[in-house]
C-alpha cells in the first residue's frame, strides 16, 4: 500500500499504520544501538546490549502485549509472530558473538534458492 493510498484510506487502516509505525520505530532504535557496537569485543557487546538494547526490547514487547489488534491484517500477523517468538528474539542478548539477526545467512543462501526456483520453470 502506498502512502497516497494510506492517506485516502479508512480510519481503521490509518490506525494500523500508526501502530505499525511505532513498532518499526522500536526496531529502528534497537538496530541503531546495535550498529554502534560493531567495533566492540564480544564481551563488551554483551554488556552494552544488556544496558542499551534490553530496555528497548523490553519496552517493545510490553507495547506489543498491550496492543489491541484483531481481525486479519499484516499488523495482527506481525504482533502474533512477535509474541510467539519472544523467547527466541531475546537470544542475541545472551552472547555478544550472536548476531542480532540472521540476514547474513539468508543473503548467503539466497542465490541458491533463487536458482532452484528458476530451474523449476525450465
Amino acid at each position: 500500500m502506498s502512502i497516497d493510498e494510506i492517506k485516502g484510506s479508512r480510519s481503521e487502516n490509518k490506525f494500523l499504520i500508526v501502530k505499525a509505525s511505532k513498532g518499526v520505530d522500536f526496531c529502528n532504535r534497537i538496530y541503531h544501538e546495535e550498529k554502534l557496537m560493531t567495533e566492540l569485543t564480544a564481551d563488551e557487546r554483551y554488556e552494552q546490549r544488556l544496558v542499551k538494547i534490553k530496555p528497548l526490547l523490553d519496552a517493545f514487547f510490553a507495547w506489543t502485549e498491550e496492543l489491541q489488534v484483531s481481525g486479519k491484517n499484516k499488523l495482527v500477523d506481525a504482533v502474533r509472530y512477535t509474541l510467539n517468538e519472544k523467547k527466541y528474539l531475546y537470544t542475541f542478548l545472551e552472547d555478544g558473538d550472536v548476531p542480532i539477526d540472521n540476514n547474513r545467512a539468508e543473503n548467503a543462501i539466497r542465490p541458491f534458492t533463487v536458482g532452484e526456483s528458476i530451474l523449476k520453470f525450465v
